[in-house]
């Protein structure tokens, strides 16, 4: 029986320190009460209504005004509590019942009950309702009100049990609105919204800022901050101006020529973290040779991906060993890293080419291709991929196409490639790459299995670990069905971004790691007075 050693959270943290990730939940210093932050967004908020919205900017906003009923760890990267202190499923999975906190006011003076929980999920699934939000609690049948502080969640006879459903309403921060948007049209509520976060709408100027004010009757805990400014800058470089001299304190970017010199600086800290996407070179393995696992091995084994890293993202990404983010649980990182990922050995790879050029698996005339998209960095992957293959004997060539042209090759039907750069999202768990990219299910033209890799035992850990409910077993099934993908070879992992923000030294209790959360059961974000 196989068996495998689960990362408990404080292995992800020390990982995530050792490159370079800012992450510490005791302040130092005392906090004090008063003033206001000024956070720059890239683009403005598309609206501010969280049944509606799921554009990562106007996230930034919502999360200040409303409370979802679950929050993600920071420290585990699990569901914990938030609008609901506890919650519990049923034997088969089929409901999930929530307790919900007593005394959550909304802005206006109403109490959140059982009631704005049903409307709030059900107006976002009702058939008449247009929201992107609705395939991701497709999973959910009805809300079922059992009293004024207690629900259930009743789940789709055909996805029961669903093991990512607490994580889908944590990560997507399900939040609650006022029941029939507290009398509001559709439209006024956007515009001027009502929740029971820590701070309160006041003023919002499309494509300049968003201002929000304290809420003083805060049921979590007392905010410190007095307001909160949203900028809406598009330009980086401008934004990094804005940094230096103070007229932001957390940027959402830095641009990556800047890193080292800020971290220079004694007025701005960088944080950095890894986001949970991932990029990789991968292989399309229902063509030869490239359904050759020692082929395979081979190309793996002409690249130095952790030069390679250095050279394409050095300041703005981590180097992936595997397929899930070191911030995901279940990343499996370095067992990966140590036993799995192959470091670059010339003579080995000639030497595997020449064997199969012997034995005809390589025909005289072959000349792979390398696909990119029109992105710098990818086709600077792209260039170093095809360089050291043509050293090792194998004459490579790249063709980098436009992004409609590309993901018109990848998702044809034709499947005529044979070794494409990509990257894909993620999500704060294993299952969210592995299945999309690497399930049976998914190696069909259309969907997102572009390697076109079948292997029945990994379908079998997914789909097992999709309808388990115990955390610890689940985590095992990930871990083995990620480390069979990977001995098969049929990706090369790349990099994981870095999430990086500029914070101004006045700034205290902000972490990265969670985003834009000021007030949080982990964190209440003040700010010294600007010199």
């Amino acid at each position: 029986m196989l068996r495998f050693k689960t990362l408990s959270a404080i292995v992800v943290l020390v990982a995530l320190l050792s490159i370079g990730g800012t992450i510490g939940w005791a302040e130092q210093e005392q906090p004090q009460y008063g003033g206001t932050i000024v956070l720059q967004e890239s683009q403005d908020f598309v609206g501010l209504n969280p049944l509606q919205e799921t554009d990562y900017y106007s996230r930034g906003g919502m999360r200040q005004i409303f409370d979802s009923l679950l929050e993600l760890s920071p420290e585990t990267r699990l569901p914990a509590a938030l609008l609901a202190e506890k919650w519990e499923f049923n034997k088969d999975g089929s409901e999930i019942t929530f307790y919900l906190h007593h005394g959550v006011k909304f802005h206006n003076g109403q109490e959140l009950t059982s009631e704005d929980v049903k409307f709030s999920i059900e107006w976002i699934l009702a058939p008449n309702h247009a929201t992107k939000r609705k395939p991701d609690l497709d999973w959910i049948d009805h809300v079922q009100v059992i009293d004024e502080y207690t629900f259930k969640i009743v789940v789709k006879p055909e996805s029961v049990p669903n093991a990512a459903a607490l994580t889908t309403l944590a990560t997507l921060r399900i939040s609650v609105v006022p029941k029939d948007f507290a009398g509001m049209t559709l439209e006024a509520f956007n515009e001027h919204p009502i929740g029971s976060g820590p701070f309160e709408f006041k003023e919002w100027v499309r494509g300049d800022h968003l201002t929000l004010v304290k809420n003083t009757d805060y049921w979590l805990k007392e905010p410190y901050l007095d307001q909160v400014i949203f900028r809406a800058i598009p330009k980086l470089a401008t934004a990094m101006l804005e940094l230096e001299k103070g007229g932001v304190d957390i940027t959402d970017n830095v641009l990556s020529d800047y890193i080292p010199q800020y971290k220079e600086r004694e007025d701005i800290v960088i944080q950095q973290v890894p986001a949970e996407d991932f990029y990789w070179i991968g292989f399309n393995v229902i063509r030869a040779p490239f359904n050759n696992i020692t082929f395979r091995k081979a190309v793996s084994m002409s690249i130095d991906m952790d030069g390679a890293q250095q050279v394409i993202k050095g300041n703005a990404s981590v180097r992936a060993y595997g397929i899930v983010s070191p911030t995901v649980w279940g990343n499996d990182r370095e067992y990966l890293k140590n036993n799995v990922a192959l470091k670059k050995d010339d003579e080995k790879a000639k030497q595997l080419f020449q064997e199969l050029k012997d034995a005809g698996v390589i025909p005289p005339d072959f000349s792979p291709i390398v696909y990119t998209p029109p992105d710098p960095v990818r086709i600077k992957l792209g260039e170093i991929l095809v360089t050291n293959l043509q050293q090792n004997g194998i004459n490579a060539e790249l063709r980098t196409l436009e992004w409609a042209t590309y993901l018109g090759l990848l998702y044809g039907e034709e499947r005529n490639y044979n070794i494409y750069v990509i990257g894909y999202p993620g999500f704060p768990e294993p299952s969210y790459l592995l299945e999309h990219l690497f399930a049976s299910k998914n190696a069909e033209p259309g969907f997102t299995n572009w390697c076109y890799y079948k292997n029945p035992a990994v379908d079998l850990l997914l789909d097992t670990a999709a309808r388990t409910l115990d955390h610890n077993l689940r985590e095992s099934y990930y871990v083995a069905a990620q480390r069979l993908i990977l001995e098969d070879y049929v990706v090369i992992p790349a990099y994981h971004n870095l999430v990086t923000r500029g914070v101004r030294a006045r700034v205290h209790d902000y972490h990265a790691f969670t985003d834009y959360a000021l007030v949080s059961p982990y964190n209440n974000v003040w700010v010294e007075p600007r010199k």
